[in-house]
């Protein structure tokens, strides 16, 4: 009876402890887990500071590449138009390179308004691509009328972008409305983008 006794105590005492240990190891994990989604988050905004910093240069090479393609003169203008597109786009590639790593199945609550910034620089992206691809199939930078509004909107989306990165502190939700406007002549599915992910409006 007395070594009976015994055993169940010692199978508690055993059964307790390792509870004990399994809820200290959930614990750790559960810690280590949030330690992990802070620091993506962190690298996260990193990344849109970064995108902010270098957008500067894009927008200041799309202004000058527009503004040049506005001139009669497009032959004689041709080194330069080519400089401005080619700086653009490299600037572009590497912000591209940036906006590609974000993921906003980490950013919790925000994660519809993340996946929405995440959409617009790749509906940028792929916008840039195609008029490249364009420049070169055409030997030239001969741009129609809807061609050049809308590379003036993706001026003005990281002119925008840029405005609203300024500070410690970046808030999603002011930004995705700024931007609504370019984005709108960027993609004309944008709309059904924002309704998709519950930001559309009723």
């Amino acid at each position: 009876m007395a070594s009976s006794k015994k055993k169940n105590i010692n199978w508690r005492k055993s059964l307790g402890f390792l509870l004990t240990i399994s809820i200290i190891i959930n614990v750790i994990q559960y810690l280590n887990h949030n330690d992990y989604i802070h620091q993506q988050r962190q690298q996260h905004y990193n990344s849109l500071w970064i995108i902010s910093d270098q957008g500067e240069n894009l927008v200041n090479q799309l202004d000058k590449f527009l503004a040049l393609t506005e001139n009669d003169a497009k032959e004689e203008l041709k080194v330069e138009l080519d400089n401005a597109w080619r700086i653009a786009f490299g600037q572009h590639n590497n912000m591209h390179w940036y906006s590609a790593m974000l993921s906003s199945e980490l950013m919790g609550r925000k994660k519809s308004e993340w996946s929405m910034l995440q959409y617009s620089f790749n509906r940028i992206n792929q916008q840039l691509q195609y008029y490249n691809s364009l420049f070169h199939e055409r030997n030239g930078y001969v741009l129609d009328e809807e061609e050049r509004e809308k590379l003036a909107a993706i001026a003005s989306f990281y002119r925008i972008y840029r405005e609203r990165t300024k500070g410690d502190s970046i808030d999603i939700d002011s930004m995705l409305a700024m931007i609504n406007e370019p984005m709108m002549v960027i993609d004309e599915n944008y709309s059904n983008a924002l309704t998709r992910v519950g930001l559309g409006e009723e």
